[in-house]
């Protein structure tokens, strides 16, 4: 018997393990989280996502995130932590503690780091949006870490010495970043990332710093993929196999979450 192919929409969610997990911070604080590992495999790779600034509403669940861990555990057999770093609100719940601008949240990126080791989640990448891609290039140059995806990184908090360490540390380092940007457009980003020799930078035509919408969100996809496993093509648009749908539609399809103002929030 043939099964339907369902098409994979915005609020498609594929069949996966989740699990509510905890993350202890060596500077004594609980974060909240969840993983999701494929159903009826052991994953092949795991992304510790980093999400966006959480003052300007960025949290574990905002949407290119959330679908990565909707789709990819089924679609690609890799592990997806997401957390909600200090202070950090969402309906999974409240990470202790408060934001911290960066500087403490070095914390919370190593107790994701070590969750992955310590839970044999193998060949860990990070995948940070924004706030979160500053995160990954001021603390994530960890020795079990595989590589760092960049998506819409605004280099603002991030100094050169970051990207030295960076350059130093030698693993790949991938920037997509939008045409229309607000912050750091594909030229800017080529220029700053120079100094890092093994960094790539992809520049999208046609997107924001927001990535709304499904095409935009597929590219994302499609691109983490590729990189974390070379050879991997396009990820398939149907499903043949059990699907749900989110209960509530999901506002980043239409507001996502919010632009920082200025070049401090950021």
């Amino acid at each position: 018997m043939t099964t339907t192919a369902h098409p994979i929409r915005a609020l498609s969610v594929l069949p996966a393990r989740r699990t509510d997990i905890e993350l202890h911070t060596a500077d004594g604080l609980t974060l909240v989280g969840e993983l999701a590992v494929p159903v009826d495999r052991s994953p092949v790779a795991t992304l510790v996502m980093l999400h966006p600034l959480p003052t300007h509403g960025g949290f574990m669940d905002s949407h290119v995130l959330r679908k990565a861990a909707w789709r990819l555990p089924a679609l690609a057999g890799l592990a997806v932590l997401r957390f909600n770093t200090r202070g950090t609100s969402s309906p999974r719940g409240r990470s202790e503690g408060e934001f911290d601008g960066g500087r403490a949240e070095q914390y919370d990126v190593a107790a994701a780091i070590e969750y992955a080791d310590f839970h044999d989640l193998p060949a860990p990448w990070l995948v940070g949006w924004s706030f979160g891609t500053e995160l990954a290039l001021m603390h994530g140059a960890d020795p079990s870490v595989q590589g760092a995806i960049l998506l819409s990184p605004p280099l603002a908090r991030a100094t050169d010495a970051d990207l030295d360490r960076w350059d130093a540390f030698g693993r790949p380092l991938v920037a997509l970043v939008p045409e229309h940007d607000d912050y750091l457009q594909p030229e800017q980003a080529r220029r700053r990332f120079a100094r890092v020799h093994q960094a790539e930078v992809i520049g999208v035509d046609g997107a924001k710093h927001l990535w709304v919408g499904e095409p935009a969100v597929r590219r994302v996809l499609d691109e983490i993929v590729s990189h974390v496993l070379p050879g991997h093509g396009p990820l398939p648009t149907t499903w043949r196999g059990p699907v749900q749908t989110a209960r509530t539609p999901d506002p980043t399809d239409e507001v996502p979450v919010a632009a920082p103002t200025s070049q401090e929030d950021r």
